[in-house]
């Protein structure tokens, strides 16, 4: 599975823009998406598609804004999980050039 830019399109069509704008939108989108083709793993890119799957109706990604609300077992637990899934995209050193 290569990068989509798919998830780049969507970030952008808001800026729609015309003529110049539209282009330079557009060729960064094209730049961005064939920097993250060359520079992610397949396992990288696994566990980027994973994100964007739902698990009991909220999407993985969503994950990434929620702290914890209290110190309890469960909550903590909760949180040694979720540090757990997204550990090794933290770790990925990815260098643009």
């Amino acid at each position: 599975m290569r990068w989509q830019s798919g998830l780049l399109e969507s970030s952008f069509q808001h800026a729609g823009g015309v003529g110049a704008h539209k282009r330079v939108v557009t060729g960064e989108r094209r730049r961005i998406t064939q920097l993250l083709d060359e520079a992610l793993t397949p396992t990288m890119e696994k566990q980027l598609a994973r994100l964007l799957e739902a698990d009991n109706g909220m999407y993985r990604i969503s994950v990434l804004k929620h702290e914890p609300k209290d110190f309890s077992y469960k909550q903590m637990q909760q949180e040694v999980a979720r540090r757990k899934f997204f550990q090794p995209l933290y770790n990925s050193p990815i260098l643009f050039s």
